[in-house]
């Protein structure tokens, strides 16, 4: 269990206060009452005062109510899942948030960080493990090539939006599979979340091909997106790396 005490207010994390937390959370001061002395002391006594039970280094607490992605830094396979409600946090792991001047949909995002494309390309840029995993460190986060969406251009704009539905419909699917009551029901769903799957996928392709070329540019460096031994063989659209659209937590 990890104890926040803090609250919200214009977007900013601020501790709560001595009075808000016998308030709201007695039991929860209580306990970190119990473990003063201990508190206090740290960083050599750098928290003693009237906030011993805040956070020493706060970091990013402000971002974790924000509409995010997430993905453990261990994994065998893309795992990026969405918090569009803000809920969610851990500690093992790496948020990406939007930056508001894209104008983009973190679900547009998601599809292609989900896609089988920049799972491959993912693997190739990052640090192998044993048993197929890998690590998902920001460093390997912020090279994925990223195609940027001109929403004056209708060719662009219906990628997007094709992107974002499917999105949109696999979200609803696990939603229904995780309360479905029968098998038939779960089987079915299933079905629908592969064929949904393999669309993402497709859409994925689509955002990074073009007809001519084979070369992406990626902050500001060009490289080749698609190795030769990539089993989609296809020319890559020319993208921004994910770091210029992201802030990376």
């Amino acid at each position: 269990m990890v104890i926040v005490p803090y609250s919200f207010e214009d977007g900013k994390a601020v501790v709560n206060s001595v009075v808000c937390m016998k308030k709201d959370y007695a039991s929860t001061l209580e306990y970190l009452a119990h473990n003063k002395v201990f508190l206090e002391n740290r960083e050599k006594g750098k928290m003693r005062g009237a906030q011993w039970y805040s956070f020493v280094y706060p970091k990013n607490i402000d971002l974790m109510k924000q509409v995010k992605i997430l993905t453990p830094d261990i994994v065998d396979r893309a795992q990026f899942a969405f918090d569009e409600d803000g809920e969610y946090a851990f500690t093992s792991g790496y948020g990406i948030t939007l930056k508001k001047e894209t104008g983009i949909s973190p679900k547009y995002i998601l599809g292609l960080l989900n896609s089988k494309l920049l799972e491959f390309y993912l693997k190739r840029v990052s640090t192998p493990m044993r048993g197929g995993f890998f690590r998902v460190f920001t460093q390997f986060l912020a090279v994925l090539p990223i195609r940027p969406i001109n929403f004056s251009d209708p060719a662009d704009k219906a990628l997007h939006g094709t992107m974002v539905g499917l999105v949109e419909s696999m979200l609803a699917l696990h939603k229904h599979k995780a309360a479905a009551q029968t098998q038939p029901e779960q089987e079915l769903l299933q079905r629908q979340i592969e064929i949904t799957d393999r669309q993402i996928d497709a859409a994925g392709v689509r955002a990074l091909r073009t007809d001519s070329g084979r070369d992406c540019n990626c902050g500001g460096r060009r490289v080749n997106l698609i190795p030769r031994n990539c089993p989609f063989g296809i020319p890559a659209k020319r993208v921004y790396s994910l770091r210029n659209f992201r802030l990376v937590f």
